[in-house]
């Protein structure tokens, strides 16, 4: 006759190792999931402040020709120059910055703002939003101006200099609010406004 007893120690320490395996598989796979996280967050912080970076300058660019544009402008108002040719707009009546989100996109697709730090996410969602805003003013803006090609001409468009002006003087003041607007937020993230080999 064989014995027929269950051995319940060996079986209840088999089943604790069991048990203890799954937990320690559990706590590794949470653990590497959130280093995963944490990696692909401090991936899209870099890209995101390369990429404003990035729109500053452009914003930076566009800025400093609507300047010389608008004092070009009032440099021939005040000698009593006839109105401008089109010659006088070397990158066209308006020059907008164009600015990605290409960064930011990747990030939001990802989830990688999700590990991120909130108060970091709320500073470049400002950014991206003021951008956004911006680019409806370029949308309006080039709505107006190609009709006016349509209705008067380039010759035309340029010879209504008073007009012309005011557009482009909107345009630089957004576009000097937009740098303001890169360089606190750099600032608040603890990076300068240009690249180094140090972050």
């Amino acid at each position: 006759m064989s014995d027929r007893r269950v051995p319940i120690a060996a079986i209840l320490l088999e089943a604790a190792f069991v048990v203890l395996g799954v937990f320690l598989a559990l706590v590794a796979n949470d653990w590497r999931s959130e280093r995963d996280a944490q990696d692909r967050a401090a991936r899209a912080r870099v890209g995101l402040i390369d990429e404003a970076r990035h729109n500053r300058e452009a914003f930076r660019e566009a800025l400093a020709y609507h300047s010389a544009v608008l004092d070009s402008l009032g440099s021939r108002a005040q000698r009593g120059a006839p109105p401008p040719t089109p010659a006088l707009f070397t990158r066209g009546f308006v020059d907008p910055a164009t600015a990605r989100s290409t960064a930011w996109d990747a990030a939001t697709a990802t989830d990688a703002l999700a590990a991120m730090d909130y108060d970091e996410v709320l500073t470049f969602s400002e950014l991206y939003a003021a951008q956004q805003r911006y680019g409806l003013v370029v949308e309006g803006a080039g709505g107006v101006i190609y009709q006016a090609l349509f209705d008067v001409g380039a010759q035309g468009v340029a010879a209504n200099a008073g007009n012309l002006a005011s557009m482009i003087g909107s345009f630089r003041y957004l576009e000097a609010e937009m740098v303001e607007r890169y360089d606190a937020a750099l600032d608040a993230l603890g990076a300068s406004a240009e690249s180094t080999a140090a972050e």
